[in-house]
């Protein structure tokens, strides 16, 4: 599993930046954003006993629009393709 994420994690950084943490859900995670600074994804870890349970990724901009300006992740692999 940690080596499936970290993989997934290098290869998004291809497209979005990965700026900081997030314990808003009270789980570890991470926020992407594009190069304006518009939020496009978000990755949530389930843990549980000291072990990733699972993996939940955001990406819809609907979605995450109460945490501020939000980008187009869709759009932005199109133009990174």
């Amino acid at each position: 599993m940690a080596r499936t994420l970290i993989g997934g994690l290098r290869a998004g950084t291809r497209f979005a930046s990965p700026r900081a943490a997030s314990r808003s859900t009270g789980s570890p995670g991470a926020l992407f954003f594009d190069r304006e600074g518009r939020l496009v994804s978000v990755l949530i870890l389930d843990v549980a006993e000291a072990q990733i349970q699972g993996v939940s990724s955001i990406d819809n901009p609907d979605q995450l629009r109460h945490l501020g300006p939000v980008g187009d992740l869709r759009a932005l692999l199109r133009e990174r393709s």
